[in-house]
């Protein structure tokens, strides 16, 4: 006796089409989906959704003045003088995104989509910088140590250079917060080394906004620059040894390019040697 359920199965499969049931052979192409297209990011959609996601953590959590209590802090077994790297990080965090983002901030127009994004970064940048600067804040951040503030005070100066909007938007309690964090700096001793240009920096800002500044120190850092280069790249401080062993790192840089043009994630700046191979 033919079981119950075994009939509808059977009239099933003779009714139905062949195909219901078997897999399509092995490169055999299936018929396209009548799904609606997604139009492909612009250039400028794709930039925006990355300035997003790398500014967003820092920004919205300092504006709360939470960043310190919420970033992860992760540093290589490796590093050198870990302490003084923990000390330095928020820092790090805020101004090297303040720095970037500048230039975007004091801008205008755009899509409806990216003045909405403009204007929301304009709400967090304030009280940020405002927590960042003022003592009594959990985000407060070193300023007058270590060696390494001197280099993230440097970003944070160069957002006003290029970022006028941020100074006309500070009440004048941070200002004088900002003057003073920006002045502890000085206290820091920057090696003969391209270290000369943070400090510079730093004076290129209180210069910008009339304040009290160090016309020395600039011409200093100016003129030691014009000794240094020679040209093309060249720098007249490298020995032969060092210049022979930098051409030599370059060639090998140039080849850990891989097939499909994308660089190595290797190394602690990496940012910086992605744009050393343009």
């Amino acid at each position: 006796m033919i079981k119950s359920w075994f009939l509808p199965l059977l009239v099933c499969f003779f009714v139905l089409p062949a195909g219901s049931f078997a897999q399509y052979r092995k490169g055999e192409k299936r018929p396209a989906e009548n799904k609606p297209a997604i139009p492909p990011l612009s250039d400028r959609e794709y930039w925006l959704r990355q300035l997003n996601k790398m500014a967003r953590p820092v920004l919205a959590n300092l504006a709360r003045d939470n960043l310190k209590k919420a970033m992860p802090l992760v540093l290589s077994k490796r590093t050198d003088n870990p302490e003084s790297r923990r000390k330095a990080a928020s820092l790090e965090a805020f101004a090297r995104t303040l720095s970037g983002i500048a230039p975007w901030l004091n801008g205008e127009g755009g899509s409806p989509a990216e003045i909405a994004l403009r204007n929301q970064y304009r709400e967090w940048v304030i009280p940020a910088i405002e927590h960042a600067v003022d003592p009594s804040a959990r985000d407060y951040m070193a300023w007058e140590s270590p060696s390494q503030a001197l280099v993230d005070a440097s970003y944070f100066a160069l957002s006003f250079l290029r970022c006028s909007w941020l100074w006309d938007h500070l009440n004048d309690t941070t200002r004088k917060q900002v003057v003073q964090a920006l002045r502890s700096t000085r206290e820091i001793k920057p090696s003969f080394s391209n270290w000369l240009l943070f400090s510079g920096m730093v004076e290129a800002f209180f210069c910008r906004y009339d304040l009290p500044w160090d016309p020395m120190r600039v011409d200093f850092y100016i003129r030691q620059f014009e000794q240094w280069y020679l040209g093309d790249g060249d720098y007249a401080a490298l020995t032969d040894k060092l210049k022979a062993r930098d051409e030599r790192y370059a060639l090998i840089q140039e080849r850990l390019i891989n097939a499909d043009g994308s660089y190595p994630a290797t190394g602690r700046s990496i940012v910086y040697r992605g744009g050393a191979f343009h």
